[in-house]
């Protein structure tokens, strides 16, 4: 994006970045979550997800569902410490208790696939929906992967069939 474009003064990117890291050490729980993951994600300056873990040891010590989760996220993934899939899954449900939806939809992941938590298809698909609630689009797409399951579980008292991923009912 270009100045002309905001209408105003060129935007310098490290004079913005400064102000986020500095009302994150002051507190602000947004600014927390925006260097945060400015630090995991490298956005215009390298990633140093490792810089990122005492910010996220603070943020939950204050009580920030966000740091909750992008500490899971980090521990799933293995970025900037090894990865521990059981730390992961502890994260993310203290966040989910909040009602992050990331987080749900990261748990329910991590109950469909069994990493970190022993695979559970009801509480995946159970944390899925509740992600969707919470505007989290592409938990849609993951419950998709779940909707067979579904269908052999609970059989319905109509002719079910299966047509591609999308459950359709057949007129009586």
């Amino acid at each position: 994006m270009c100045s002309s474009d905001l209408g105003g003064t060129p935007v310098d990117k490290k004079v913005g970045h400064n102000y986020f890291r500095i009302a994150a050490e002051k507190g602000d729980f947004d600014s927390q979550y925006i260097w945060s993951q400015i630090l995991i994600h490298g956005i215009n300056q390298p990633a140093d997800p490792a810089a990122a873990v005492p910010l996220l040891k603070f943020m939950i010590r204050r009580g920030n569902t966000r740091g909750n989760y992008l500490m899971g996220y980090l521990q799933e993934h293995g970025k900037g410490m090894k990865v521990d899939l059981v730390a992961a899954a502890k994260n993310y449900q203290i966040a989910v208790r909040r009602g992050w939806g990331p987080a749900e939809h990261a748990l329910g992941n991590l109950y469909a696939e069994g990493k970190g938590v022993a695979k559970d298809q009801v509480k995946a698909m159970s944390y899925l929906k509740k992600a969707v609630k919470h505007r989290q689009a592409l938990a849609a797409y993951d419950i998709g992967r779940l909707v067979p399951f579904q269908l052999q579980k609970s059989p319905c008292t109509h002719k079910c069939v299966l047509i591609g991923r999308i459950p359709q009912i057949r007129p009586p």
